[in-house]
């Protein structure tokens, strides 16, 4: 009997409780008995191990006999180490109680502490009943008979602690290998323990997955190969009497309810498949009488358009669905129609036009030869007039630099004579100061000439005596004469050069004021000069513009004539294409069209306008076939 996948489940989860309850009584177990062995338990016994090593321990009274040694060598200081040997006796006592009441010390341990214990109490009594009265009395020989007595106590008490040292090691040696082994056999019970849940985990698992999950996942699939409409095979595990089995019969219960309904399912697609071929046949057939009848009026419609006939029209009565396309077909050919018979029109109209845009257009290129030929010579004329008013407007700059030379030299001419002024009127100055000296000369001689006078006269009295001084004063009075004389003559000569010198300063003065005047028209001179100088550079640059512009009068005239040419070539192919076009349309039959328009006669060339030639040309006419690319500067 199988059991159900609830029981399964139930059971398998004791299994893995029970299985963990044993893992767990065992790991306890197992710690209990060798928790001394763990990390913390060695950290404290190294501990108490190193307090050991450096304390003296309280049950050897190793420290006290050494406190009774300082004692018997300084009784003075007798009072605090025999407080020391109290504390110590003190601690001595509570461990001795402490291993008394230990329960875990065997028997044999407890006898050999029992005995130290002994020789401790006669130490103690030897310290209590003879030492300390020995020490505060201070008598030494008291004191060196209860050492003795200590000593023997002493190395009895250390005798009994070697033997208790030794059975000590030897019990931590047993309780170790014991330890070892107890920790040896909870260790493999632990990891049995462990195994064995394990293995329980894992086959609880395996039957679990075995029961449900494996026959799950084979029921899914025969769902899926249900659910895509595969209904030939038997469902799996439909005898079982498990959840699974139950729901095997379920699916299987759906099986049968889903083949039914698919069967008649399929039956009922199948008549509708049927009906529907039926219908689409039926539909097909009547599609194909109007789809024939529609090609056949379209057809005889296409044929009547490609032999050109735009007046037929779609009269047939077509079905409801190429409606639409009869009015379409029909609109179209009209609109066609309609368009066709403009383009005729137009055609008509065209050719007359293109006619006469040729003819324009031929005048208008011989025009502009003929202006671009007259433009050439008035181009060659601005640039001699050009040239000439550059050579002007240099003359007038050389005469400017002429009139601005003549105008410095007339300026330093006027300071030249304006200093001869100066010079005369300095010479004049000194004539007057020579005429006064003069004039003082011819006081002087006049006045030694009356001295001269009464010299003679005096010595005329004076007789023979004074014969000789009458002699010098004779000379003397001739002298003063010819100085007067001489002095009237130069009087005279200077009275001439002044009047001289006078006549000089006023014609110099009038040659300065004519100078002046000179240099006054010179500057008026030279700003005149000036301004044509300015006026002839200002026609040469206006004439320079002209010269570009009629330069490119003369570019954009050949570039008319070029276009003139383009354009009457270009209305010649119009007028050809018109024709070859008026040709094409008059092979379609329209309904209607409109008579065409007269077109205006084309006027009768006029003859080019004679252009006057201002000089030899220095281009020929040739310079009307330029490239097309003018086209673009124009």
């Amino acid at each position: 009997m199988r059991l159900s996948i609830s029981k399964a489940f139930a059971y398998g989860g004791y299994i893995i409780l029970a299985g963990m309850l044993v893992s767990l009584l065992a790991s306890t177990v197992a710690l209990e008995r060798l928790k001394i062995g763990g990390a913390a338990y060695d950290r404290i016994i190294t501990g108490k191990d190193l307090v050991a090593d450096i304390l003296p321990p309280p049950a050897y009274v190793i420290e006290s006999f050494l406190e009774s040694h300082v004692i018997a060598r300084d009784p003075a200081a007798a009072a605090g180490h025999l407080e020391r040997l109290r504390q110590l006796r003190s601690e001595y006592q509570t461990r001795r109680e402490f291993w008394a009441k230990s329960d875990i010390l065997p028997e044999d341990l407890k006898e050999v502490v029992t005995r130290s214990d002994l020789e401790v109490q006669r130490f103690w009594s030897a310290i209590d009943g003879r030492l300390a009265p020995a020490a505060h009395a201070a008598d030494p020989a008291a004191i060196s008979s209860a050492m003795t007595e200590l000593s023997g106590a002493y190395q009895a008490h250390r005798a009994i602690i070697d033997e208790l040292v030794a059975k000590a090691n030897a019990y931590s040696a047993t309780s170790e290998a014991s330890a070892s082994r107890e920790a040896l056999i909870f260790r493999v019970l632990m990891f049995g323990s462990s195994a064995l849940v394990f293995a329980l985990v894992w086959g609880a698992i395996r039957y679990l997955r075995s029961r449900s999950s494996d026959r799950l996942g084979v029921l899914s699939k025969y769902l899926e190969k249900l659910g895509a409409g595969n209904f030939s095979d038997a469902v799996p595990y439909r005898n079982d009497e498990d959840e699974i089995g139950v729901l095997a019969r379920a699916v299987n219960m759906f099986r049968s309810n889903l083949g039914e309904q698919e069967a008649e399912r399929t039956r009922r697609e199948d008549e509708e498949r049927r009906q529907m071929e039926e219908r689409l046949q039926s539909e097909a057939r009547a599609i194909e009488s109007e789809r024939q009848l529609v090609s056949a009026s379209i057809g005889a419609g296409l044929a009547e358009l490609s032999s050109r006939n735009l007046t037929y029209r779609l009269t047939q009565t077509l079905p409801e669905g190429y409606r639409k396309l009869q009015a379409d077909f029909n609109s179209s050919i009209g609109t066609f129609e309609n368009a066709l018979g403009a383009v005729k029109i137009g055609v008509e109209n065209i050719s007359p036009g293109a006619a006469h845009i040729a003819a324009s257009a031929g005048d208008l290129a011989r025009q502009a030869e003929q202006q671009a030929a007259g433009v050439d010579r008035a181009s060659g004329a601005l640039k001699e007039i050009t040239n000439s008013a550059q050579k002007i407007a240099a003359g007038a700059g050389e005469a400017k630099t002429i009139v601005c030379t003549t105008r410095t030299e007339a300026e330093e001419s006027g300071q030249v004579v304006r200093e001869a002024v100066d010079a005369i009127t300095r010479i004049e100055k000194s004539s007057q100061s020579i005429g006064q000296i003069i004039g003082v000369v011819d006081e002087i001689a006049f006045q030694t000439n009356l001295l001269a006078l009464n010299a003679g006269v005096e010595a005329a009295r004076a007789g023979e005596a004074g014969r000789g001084f009458a002699v010098v004063a004779s000379e003397v009075r001739a002298l003063a004469q010819r100085s007067a004389e001489a002095a009237k003559e130069i009087k005279s000569l200077i009275s001439t050069s002044s009047a001289e010198v006078d006549q000089g300063v006023e014609l110099v003065g009038r040659t300065g004021h004519a100078l002046e005047k000179i240099v006054a028209q010179v500057v008026e001179l030279e700003a005149a000069v000036s301004n044509i100088t300015a006026r002839a550079l200002e026609q040469a640059t206006s004439l320079e513009d002209i010269q570009s512009v009629v330069h490119q009068i003369d570019r954009n005239t050949q570039t008319n004539a070029a276009m003139a040419e383009e354009t009457m070539r270009a209305s010649n192919a119009l007028q050809q294409e018109a024709k070859d076009l008026a040709s094409m349309v008059a092979g379609f039959r329209v309904g209607r069209s409109q008579p065409p328009t007269a077109a205006a006669a084309a006027p009768a060339s006029k003859s080019p306008a004679t252009v006057v030639s201002l000089r030899s040309p220095s281009r020929g006419g040739g310079a009307v076939a330029q490239k097309t690319d003018d086209w673009e500067e124009f």
